[in-house]
């Protein structure tokens, strides 16, 4: 079980465009909630429901960085344009 979900981790971060620790770390959560499953009986998420938000989670944040390129982008062509100026 461990060793599926480091697998699936590798894959994910090998052939996605950008580096996100997203789906490693809801991988973690989901063999952290199945050894709790064990212990306790807790029944875990399914692996369609953990993947479903590490991509929701990974958008969220590949949106927020766009934002912010563009932003500084902005930023530095309106320094670039007022330093034309003077």
């Amino acid at each position: 079980y461990l060793a599926n979900k480091c697998s699936m981790a590798s894959r994910i971060d090998c052939f996605s465009e950008s580096l996100s620790s997203v789906f490693g770390e809801h991988l973690r959560e989901q063999v952290e909630e199945r050894l709790k499953f064990y212990e306790t009986g807790d029944v875990p998420r399914k692996n369609a429901e953990v993947m479903k938000a590490a991509l929701e989670e990974r958008n969220a944040k590949m949106k927020e960085e766009t934002k912010t390129k563009k932003r500084k982008l902005d930023e530095l062509i309106n320094d670039g344009e007022e330093m034309t100026e003077v």
